[in-house]
């Protein structure tokens, strides 16, 4: 179970697919922390390196990334660097 006591899967439509909602969880918490650490954007191998590290997978990764880009929760600044979209 990749729980988080921070991570829900509030406001994350998903459909049928609860682990596509979690990492999508875990990639905006990390997005969201980054303003407190002087930082506005991530690269997409620091982000996999944080994700990894709590078992989730790069094909994961990659696909909630590009869940949350098609519904413009997230951007991509330039290659491979995301941001939060305010």
């Amino acid at each position: 179970n990749l729980s988080c006591p921070h991570v829900t899967k509030v406001g994350l439509e998903v459909g049928d697919d609860p682990l596509l909602a979690i990492v999508a969880e875990h990639i905006m918490h990390v997005l969201e922390s980054l303003g407190s650490k002087g930082l506005i954007s991530i690269h997409f191998n620091a982000l996999l390196q944080q994700l990894t590290g709590i078992g989730i997978r790069e094909e994961e990764v990659d696909e909630a990334i590009t869940w949350l880009l098609q519904r413009e929760m997230i951007i991509e600044l330039e290659q491979d660097y995301f941001s939060l979209d305010i």
